[in-house]
């Protein structure tokens, strides 16, 4: 068979990114980045909000959550509980770095993380000879504390061709001459078509995947309240815990992998309401009580001055 540049004028053809300025609606003026890797995952990328990911499709077929707010610029959120009021929803929301969950000393509800604007971008395409190759997204995020240094991730995105896989890595290093809380928690947010009623979160152990004990199937749209439960993740010899949801209507799983040595906490979250139907997968390092409730605690997660911290976690989706 003929080589890929043999048939192909532009590496376009099967690592597809455009960049975007949104141009009109609530998000106008943000800056997009949107990847469509041939036979991969397509995914609008978030520049000002975190480099998370908004809107996700896989073989056509749309993944993630969106709430009604749509994608907008940053500064949406308060020391509250406004962080809903500028929150797309998408198929990645970074919940940190220094407040996660409720409302806590001055920092709002899931911390600021996800109102940063990425700096010092970069887009890589590597594509072979054979058409195997993958998009890698990166981008550096400062968290200032107080009117210091604070904490800079930096964050790598990769988007395979060929597979339904996104990957994170992010490297987050203290900048500061004290030892400061890093709570992070990441919020994966399933919705329809690809979450339905009888959607249930499932553990594997081993090679098997069964039914979380506790975890209860979504069920239909309903007025029951949001239920946010904690798992203990089952972890295999190689420290990585794997969980999944499965679509019957579909046909498809997606699948989260991450190295519970650095996130070894889990919550689910599930939202039934009538126009808000909705699931998250949420590994994290800490409790969704706020940074004061940690603290007490004894498990608040914290970086040394100069300490650097990776973590990591793969979404995966196919059929099945």
């Amino acid at each position: 068979m003929p080589g890929v540049r043999e048939v192909t004028a532009t590496d376009d053809v099967l690592a597809h990114t455009a960049m975007q300025v949104v141009a009109d609606g609530p998000g106008a003026g943000s800056r997009v980045l949107a990847v469509a890797p041939a036979g991969g995952v397509h995914a609008r990328v978030l520049l000002d909000r975190g480099l998370d990911l908004g809107a996700a499709w896989f073989g056509g077929e749309p993944v993630a959550w969106l709430s009604a707010m749509g994608e907008r610029p940053p500064g949406s959120g308060d020391a509250g509980e406004g962080w809903h009021d500028g929150w797309a929803g998408g198929l990645l929301t970074t919940c940190g770095l220094q407040n996660v969950g409720l409302p806590s000393e001055g920092h709002g509800r899931h911390g600021r993380f996800s109102e940063l604007a990425a700096t010092d971008l970069s887009v890589d395409r590597q594509v072979d000879e054979s058409g195997a190759g993958r998009i890698v997204v990166a981008g550096t995020l400062h968290e200032p504390v107080g009117l210091g240094r604070g904490i800079r991730v930096r964050r790598r995105l990769t988007f395979p061709i060929g597979a339904g896989v996104v990957e994170l890595e992010d490297v987050a290093t203290n900048l500061s001459a004290e030892r400061l809380q890093a709570p992070l928690l990441y919020h994966l947010n399933i919705g329809h078509p690809f979450l339905g009623p009888d959607s249930v979160l499932l553990h594997r152990d081993g090679a098997a995947f069964t039914a979380a004990p506790g975890s209860v199937p979504m069920g239909s749209p309903s007025v029951e309240p949001d239920t946010v439960t904690e798992h203990q993740p089952i972890v295999g010899a190689d420290h990585i815990a794997t969980v999944a949801l499965r679509s019957s209507r579909l046909g498809m799983q997606t699948t989260v992998a991450w190295d519970a040595r650095t996130l070894p906490r889990l919550f689910h979250w599930q939202r039934r309401a009538p126009g808000s139907y909705v699931c998250a997968i949420e590994p994290a390092n800490c409790s969704v009580q706020g940074r004061a409730f940690d603290r007490d605690d004894g498990r608040d997660p914290v970086l040394a001055p100069g300490e650097t911290r990776r973590t990591w976690l793969r979404n995966t989706i196919e059929r099945i």
